[in-house]
């Protein structure tokens, strides 16, 4: 034990210092523990015996030692100086090995190193030995992969292999023995594809060490058939037959009755849905049913209650629209009454897809077309339908209550801009009224407060025909300018725009004094009191273009035509019977006087005129 050891290398010496030193040690060893830990007052009196039987070592050496294999204990086991001094007396002693690893991981330097092995008995040479079994090599495996991989030679290899303790022998030995071959199955289906021939495979068999016998029942092991339950499905496409199937079957190992088991096992049914969707729709009786229910293996509860599943049940969408048109309670009164009550066929082929009588009562009840938003306004307005019947529609419509106030007082129509200044200009509306209204039609405050101005002088007189009083009441001399301009400013009007006015003014006054002087004149040439080159003259002087004058020409000469009195039909005709005018001079007057073409033809024919 390491305290005997301990005990034996103390030498007498120690004797001589005992006394003087005891104390010395047993503070020290008090100081290494726990204060806590009173049961480890037994270790210090444990060193005390120690001590009384050691020789030939002073004091100092057994403190030094005490102190050096209490902290290798410490590192060595990973805990802390008191814990690696208990560790120490009781008895747990590191090996050569643990010192190493101790060094290996910085814990010790190589000084500790060398004395901890002295310590124990081991000299330097031997500790070297020991830390070089401590390099870490890969295996011979490991070098063998890596030389496959072609990471390192074939020299390189037997190096390694050397230090590992393997000969050159070994090592060629080793590396046939992990050559990799492919598996006898391999090589069959190598063969079965087409890949080697029958002597490739009876020479890899015969690497391996099998005979030719056993090759070919491998052979045969390996043959690749199809499943039973495949066989059973190409008897039932009638690609194979019955006979066919069975000795297929028993070459897996199957007998006749199994087969026939299997393939009812195989046979195709319908699901237990389907079974119940032909029941309601009366394709199997209700026997039927629990027939089919039975072969799949469900009990008349689970029947029952698939049944209750398959039940169609309406969407989010459609309980929504239940909700809003009042369908969960219908109310024959709304629609279902005279020529809309439930088709019988609706009935039937609704319980057919799993609705009952309630269900196919509501959707029935949701899928009328209600009036629209507006043609439910237009039949209130027309008083066909009351306000609340109005509510009840939009309520069917989706609307809320809120909503549906908002839209009933929308639906009333707003007085227009003139209607407004027509019942102002009556009374009817204050100026408060009117610009509260013009906000109603939605017009900004700013226009508001132009809308009104203008509603209230529109009240009193239109402003245009105010206007037009000022300046002929100053045309008419009957005011200055100075007050036709104060006149026509306080009909909102500028100074530029009173110059503009009373410019146009004169221009008007100035025109129709023209147009009446021109027309006298044209009216005295009309009596013969001028002739033309007087006419031409005047208007001249009047300023008139020669445009204009060259019309009035044409006018002139007109009017001197028609002036010109010419003879009657009556008179041509006596005139062209007694030759006093020809045939030409006939057609000519008759003509003048307006006669068509044509009714001259038959004026002549009726005289029997010889041509």
């Amino acid at each position: 034990m390491l305290m005997d050891v301990i005990a034996g290398g103390i030498g007498i010496s120690l004797q001589k210092y005992q006394s003087e030193n005891l104390k010395v040690l047993n503070d020290y060893i008090i100081a290494e523990i726990s204060d806590l830990e009173t049961a480890q007052f037994d270790l210090i009196q444990g060193v005390y015996d120690m001590i009384a039987k050691s020789i030939g070592i002073n004091l100092g050496s057994v403190l030094g030692l005490i102190t050096l294999t209490t902290k290798i204990t410490s590192n060595f086991y990973d805990l802390p100086m008191q814990a690696g001094f208990r560790k120490y007396f009781e008895m747990e002693k590191l090996g050569l090995t643990d010192y190493i690893e101790l060094y290996r991981r910085g814990s010790l330097l190589q000084s500790d190193l060398i004395e901890a092995c002295r310590f124990i008995g081991y000299n330097v040479k031997t500790m070297n030995e020991a830390n070089e079994l401590f390099d870490k090599f890969l295996t011979i495996q490991d070098y063998i992969e890596l030389y496959k991989r072609d990471l390192i030679t074939l020299p390189s290899l037997r190096i390694y292999g050397h230090k590992l303790g393997f000969n050159n022998t070994e090592i060629s030995n080793l590396l046939s023995l992990f050559n990799k071959y492919l598996d006898l199955r391999d090589y069959i289906e190598l063969y079965h594809r087409g890949g080697i021939d029958d002597v490739s495979l009876l020479t890899n068999f015969t690497t391996k060490g099998y005979s030719e016998l056993e090759m070919n029942n491998l052979k045969e092991l390996y043959k690749k058939y199809l499943s039973l339950t495949d066989y059973i499905h190409l008897n039932y496409r009638g690609i194979i037959d019955n006979d066919s199937l069975l000795a297929y079957s028993a070459i897996e190992g199957y007998s006749e009755l199994e087969v026939n088991n299997a393939k009812e096992l195989y046979k195709k049914n319908l699901s237990l849905t389907d079974y119940i969707r032909l029941n309601r729709r009366e394709l199997i009786t209700d026997d039927g049913l629990i027939d089919y229910s039975n072969k799949l293996g469900f009990t008349d509860i689970e029947l029952e209650n698939s049944r209750k599943l398959t039940e169609y049940y309406p969407s989010v969408s459609d309980l929504v629209s239940f909700a809003v048109r009042e369908a969960f309670e219908p109310d024959p009164k709304l629609f279902i009454h005279n020529g809309n009550a439930i088709p019988e066929p609706f009935t039937e082929y609704g319980k057919k897809i799993g609705l009952d009588e309630s269900w196919i009562k509501r959707f029935w009840h949701s899928h009328w077309r209600l009036l629209g938003v507006d043609q439910i306004l237009e039949a209130f307005h027309r008083g066909f339908i009351s306000e609340s019947v109005v509510k009840d529609y939009l309520r069917r419509l989706d609307y809320t209550e809120r909503d549906r106030e908002t839209i009933l007082s929308m639906s009333y129509n707003l007085l227009t801009r003139v209607d407004i200044r027509r019942i102002f200009e009556n009374g009817l509306m204050s100026s408060k009224e009117v610009f509260d209204y013009y906000g109603t039609l939605g017009f900004a405050e700013k226009d508001q407060i132009l809308m009104t101005s203008l509603a209230k002088q529109v009240r009193f007189i239109d402003m245009k025909d105010l206007r037009k009083l000022y300046i002929d009441e100053f045309e008419a001399g009957l005011s200055s300018e100075s007050e036709v301009k104060e006149n026509l400013r306080s009909t909102g009007l500028d100074i530029d725009e009173i110059t503009l006015y009373l410019g146009v003014s004169d221009k008007i006054r100035e025109l129709e004094f023209t147009i009446e002087l021109k027309k006298q004149i044209s009216q005295r040439f009309y009596e013969g009191i001028i002739d033309f080159d007087e006419l031409v003259e005047q208007l001249r002087e009047l300023g008139v273009s020669n445009r204009e004058l060259r019309r009035i020409k044409k006018n002139a000469v007109l009017f001197d035509f028609r002036k010109t009195k010419l003879p009657t039909i009556a008179e041509l005709k006596r005139y062209l019977k007694k030759n006093i005018i020809n045939l030409t001079k006939f057609v000519y007057y008759a003509l003048r006087i307006g006669y068509a073409s044509e009714h001259i033809g038959f004026i002549l024919s009726d005289m029997d005129y010889k041509f």
